[in-house]
């Protein structure tokens, strides 16, 4: 049983396979399989996977009978691993030439679930500096220790670190069982957002530490790119199926109720990406129709409930892509101010209600709890069995 799993998923990477298996061949610490899982490429990958498998032994290659996406290759990966942790790598990316044997002692010092160590961001393509930082801080690992149900909650409603997949070591076991457990489906786009909700509602133990280990080369696959036509902002849409996957899991593992906030939370995050994508790499000329391609994809009052509270001067636009008859020439500014307003006093209500409830649930949870309630329940006991309550 070798030390490490690698899972890569490949798909017509040509171009990087060198750079990204030559990082891990060549690590000074060499008890590792590397499990390269073939998506149909038809660039010349397959072949070229199968070489470095005939020169090292430590290369296996996994081809799937169609194309299916990395979430299905992943998982066929880590269910043929066999090593004691598992980690991944995207094919564009590479791992720092020691950072076996530091991940290595690492958890023989402290043996966790879940490890995640820091990842070093390569600007590819000449992405701006202040996006290259914002993911930098995105990237950075809670350099602590996490327990149980808090990993989840730190992550997907907290936001201490980020639900990337390729910056963590997992215990076999662990992501044996998760994935086991996943949907074997396709995912357009948030395959890490399930794939990581998944992991860290099964483990017990997280570590975090800053030693960037991981080289992300931002600006190779399809992140890091800073305009999108309404054809290509589809697949943003699609993180609702990652979003939809989530849910279908908790409710298979009969916990739903109890995660139902911690859902709720990453489903909104998850929603706010797809706009924020939307606002800063759609042109104008494409917004409404891609707003339709997102409506196909999200529920329309929970997009509306979106718009109205975080995106009010968004609202016309939206209506538009829902009805076709809320442009300029059907409502006048005044009235488009008039909506936006009424909009904004609903969103306020919404929240004033909420927070209304939330006092009341606290007040009683208070007052079920003293002495008095449970005074009063035990004197009232013969009265409830005669009313039959």
């Amino acid at each position: 049983m070798p030390e490490f799993s690698f899972v890569i998923p490949v798909y017509n990477g040509m171009p990087y396979l060198e750079s990204c298996l030559g990082s891990l061949l060549d690590q000074t610490f060499d008890d590792i399989e590397v499990i390269c899982v073939d998506d149909c490429s038809t660039d010349g990958s397959l072949e070229a996977l199968e070489a470095f498998s005939q020169r090292d032994s430590r290369v296996r290659v996994l081809r799937q009978p169609e194309n299916r996406g990395s979430a299905r290759a992943r998982r066929r990966g880590v269910l043929a691993s066999c090593g004691e942790y598992v980690l991944f790598s995207d094919q564009d990316d590479s791992y720092g030439r020691e950072a076996c044997e530091v991940v290595r002692q690492l958890l023989a010092e402290r043996p966790v679930d879940i490890l995640q160590y820091g990842t070093l961001v390569v600007n590819e393509g000449g992405v701006e500096q202040g996006e290259i930082a914002g993911l930098e801080s995105w990237l950075e690992p809670y350099e602590g220790i996490l327990l149980g149900r808090s990993i989840l909650d730190e992550c997907f409603v907290n936001l201490t670190f980020g639900y990337s997949i390729w910056n963590k070591a997992y215990r076999g076991e662990l992501a044996r069982r998760a994935f086991s457990s996943m949907e074997d489906v396709s995912v357009p786009l948030g395959e890490d957002n399930y794939e990581s909700f998944v992991l860290f509602y099964f483990a017990e133990t997280y570590r975090g530490v800053s030693r960037p280990l991981y080289r992300y080369h931002y600006g190779r696959g399809y992140t890091g790119h800073v305009r999108q036509t309404a054809d290509s902002f589809r697949r943003t849409c699609g993180l609702s199926v990652a979003a939809d996957l989530m849910k279908s899991f908790l409710i298979s593992e009969g916990s739903f109720d109890e995660y139902e906030e911690t859902y709720g939370a990453a489903r909104r995050h998850m929603l706010r990406y797809t706009f924020d994508r939307w606002a800063v790499e759609v042109p104008d000329s494409d917004k409404i129709e891609a707003l339709r391609y997102l409506l196909e994809s999200w529920p329309y009052v929970e997009v509306l409930e979106h718009v109205a509270e975080d995106r009010p001067r968004d609202l016309t636009g939206l209506l538009n892509a829902r009805f076709g008859s809320c442009d300029a020439e059907v409502l006048s500014a005044a009235n488009g101010q008039e909506l936006f307003d009424l909009m904004l006093e609903l969103g306020e209500l919404s929240r004033a209600c909420k927070e209304k409830d939330d006092r009341i649930a606290a007040r009683r949870q208070d007052f079920e709890g003293s002495r008095a309630y449970r005074v009063g329940r035990m004197l009232t006991s013969p009265l409830r069995r005669i009313r039959g309550e």
